[in-house]
């Protein structure tokens, strides 16, 4: 993914100052891998996303046998200036997460 390409993903939604959740989504996510998990997560929000109207204001991740349950507060579209494409799907192949050092580092190709 370029540099560019980067940015614009990140501006496809900007949440103002007063985006309140009038909603929580959940869901279970199999995974036996911490790309599962990362694959799971952005077809969640995509679904929240293309099906609903609705953005996430936040993640919850608790892990559950055989994969993680996510809870995430959501708010209408409507709270939100859209500055691009509503991404449509995940790219499976070069999906990475990982823990190290206190932190997560992640990288996924998100097509419009």
């Amino acid at each position: 993914m370029s540099r560019r390409s980067r940015r614009r993903a990140c501006r496809v939604v900007r949440r103002p100052g007063d985006a309140r959740s009038p909603g929580e989504h959940t869901a279970v996510v199999p995974a036996t891998a911490e790309d599962d998990l990362l694959a799971g997560v952005l077809d969640e929000v995509i679904f929240i996303l293309d099906t609903w109207g609705a953005v996430p204001l936040d993640l919850h991740v608790e892990q559950t046998p055989g994969g993680y349950r996510l809870r995430m507060p959501i708010t209408s579209l409507d709270a939100f200036d859209i500055a691009g494409a509503i991404p449509k799907t995940v790219t499976l192949s070069d999906l990475h997460l990982t823990r190290g050092a206190g932190q997560w580092t992640c990288a996924a190709t998100i097509d419009v």
